[in-house]
């Protein structure tokens, strides 16, 4: 068989392709790169998002956090919260938003059943400055010594433009 430069341009071709197939395609699996990153712990008050208690007994900050105390240590000679009602503290904290952008914030609660917490209000068009949180406890389905004890996440992310 005669070979000319077009058979052999092509040999070449097909054994390229055909060895890229087998041993891979060149892409990789992993890259470690090393960077410089600065972070600066503040106090919740302080913060990029700030939390601050107002003038509420049951939001107060401890060690720099802030804290929602419900419990019955916390409410004089009460020993909790009324069954089948809704609580309601007006103002109980604020958020400051203390970055550049306009903020929204989400709240997510562990699961309390049958004690259910919300907060609000939250503004639909984000945060610019600062806004007051009212927190509103549903005890529908309570029964006398139910309690609950967990964490709150408050999650803050840019406002869509």
């Amino acid at each position: 068989m005669k070979s000319n430069r077009r058979s052999v341009l092509i040999g070449l071709g097909a054994l390229t392709v055909g060895g890229g197939a087998v041993f891979g395609t060149g892409a990789f699996s992993s890259v470690e790169a090393n960077r410089t990153v600065e972070v600066a712990v503040a106090d919740d008050s302080s913060a990029l998002v700030g939390l601050q208690a107002n003038d509420s007994d049951y939001v107060t900050e401890e060690d720099g956090l802030l804290v929602i105390d419900l419990s019955d240590q916390n409410l004089g000679d009460a020993s909790g919260v009324n069954r089948n009602a809704t609580i309601s503290i007006d103002n109980a904290f604020t958020i400051v938003n203390n970055s550049d952008s306009d903020i929204d914030i989400t709240f997510d609660i562990d699961d309390p059943s049958p004690i259910n917490i919300e907060f609000e209000p939250v503004s639909p068009d984000g945060i610019t400055d600062e806004e007051d949180i009212s927190i509103d406890i549903i005890t529908d389905g309570a029964t006398d010594g139910d309690n609950f004890s967990g964490e709150v996440t408050i999650t803050a992310t840019p406002s869509p433009e």
